[in-house]
């Protein structure tokens, strides 16, 4: 059944990052594949969007009240600019009334971790949770990660207290590749014209279940916090617009963040919650700067200079743990996934209406080499761009 922009239990509670899709009859839907079932629609791949003329993506409407959508002053900016501690403790207690606000103890809770910051700070929440009203509180959960960023997650989960069955390194044996990630399921709708994503969640939870199940996500937690002082020719403009920083760094423009909205019960992304979004768009201008970070990347630790807010919010909870920086998500594609993505195209419904489009002629979305998650060139990109696009046609009646 297509979902509804307006059906989720706490769509209202993000800031508008997510997008949906909207058909020229003015129908409106998550669901991509259901609007290319109902819709009049002419494939074009040429250029970004769904892929689709016919059908195009929108975002809800930015309320013009939210003060983080205008130029802030440094009146706007948080009451005193040298209590840190204090702005930290806000933050805080922001999250926790989000989650306490969403959480559903009756579902299962997916966890998306990494060895990262924004992950493990929303880890130390749900410590935090558990410790005052008990597990009870949180039910049924389990905190995932994947290869190479498990030592520093396991360390963490240890310190916080979690149970062994609560967290799961996924194939712990095994190390990345394609099939490590069971990259290109075909199956698995992508839900947009983006990028095929990889799945370290399915030994805990098999897609059958998906679809009762809750998935918290640290999606734009860093972004707001590190782009405005990491990228210092457009610096000014992201401290002085918050709404322009979190737009432009996100990864709204990939728009994959819909397949998640589509797979699951609920999609829970504290980082996107108007309230603190308005905290962190108040954070003092003297504390949006770098600072040291003890990092671990790709099997050696080092030190990094990164945004000093993260870092303290860290301290905060006693965490002198190395984060793992630059998820790397870099690995090779193996002749079984190679071979399967191959056979999945060519027997696809999408290759066999649009097979005599040029793009499509020319596409080989199984010949990809990968850095930090991408293809590394414009027609491997764009290749997989029609392979996710094929994995959602493939779900239409059309």
């Amino acid at each position: 059944m297509s979902k509804n922009v307006f059906e989720f239990n706490s769509w209202k509670r993000q800031i508008p990052i997510v997008p949906f899709y909207k058909g020229a009859s003015g129908e409106e839907s998550i669901d991509l594949a259901h609007l290319i079932s109902t819709e009049n629609i002419t494939l074009n791949v040429r250029r970004h969007g769904t892929g689709f003329d016919g059908i195009a993506i929108k975002y809800a409407e930015v309320p013009k009240e939210r003060e983080w959508v205008r130029a802030l002053t440094n009146a706007d900016r948080y009451p005193d600019s040298t209590d840190l501690k204090q702005y930290i403790t806000d933050y805080v207690k922001l999250l926790k009334k989000y989650f306490i606000e969403q959480w559903d103890n009756s579902k299962f809770h997916l966890i998306l971790m990494s060895g990262g910051a924004d992950s493990r700070i929303i880890s130390w929440i749900l410590k935090e949770l558990r410790d005052e009203y008990g597990q009870s509180f949180l039910g049924d959960l389990c905190f995932v990660c994947h290869h190479d960023e498990d030592a520093m997650f396991l360390e963490v989960m240890k310190l916080q207290g979690w149970k062994p069955e609560q967290y799961h390194v996924h194939k712990a044996a095994l190390p990345q590749s394609a099939s490590y990630y069971d990259y290109g399921d075909f199956d698995d709708n992508a839900n947009s014209y983006t990028k095929v994503w990889p799945n370290f969640w399915n030994e805990v939870l098999p897609k059958f279940r998906e679809k009762e199940a809750v998935v918290v996500t640290g999606f734009n937690g860093g972004e707001q916090f590190e782009y405005p002082v990491k990228y210092s020719k457009t610096s000014a403009r992201s401290i002085q617009s918050p709404w322009w920083n979190i737009f432009k760094f996100s990864f709204t423009f990939e728009y994959y963040i819909t397949k998640y909205w589509l797979k699951f019960y609920e999609v829970l992304m504290p980082y996107c919650d108007y309230d603190v979004v308005a905290h962190v768009s108040r954070v003092p201008y003297a504390f949006l700067k770098k600072a040291h970070w003890p990092s671990y990347k790709q099997g050696n630790f080092c030190d990094r200079r990164r945004d000093f807010m993260r870092r303290s919010i860290l301290d905060h909870f006693g965490d002198y743990v190395p984060c793992h920086v630059e998820h790397n998500y870099i690995f090779d594609m193996t002749p079984e996934r190679t071979s399967y993505m191959k056979e999945k195209w060519f027997s696809s419904k999408f290759y066999r209406d649009f097979k005599d489009d040029a793009f499509v002629q020319r596409a080989e979305p199984w010949n990809l080499v990968f850095y930090k998650g991408n293809p590394v060139e414009k027609k491997m990109k764009f290749d997989n761009g029609l392979y996710s696009l094929a994995t959602c046609y493939e779900q239409s009646t059309r």
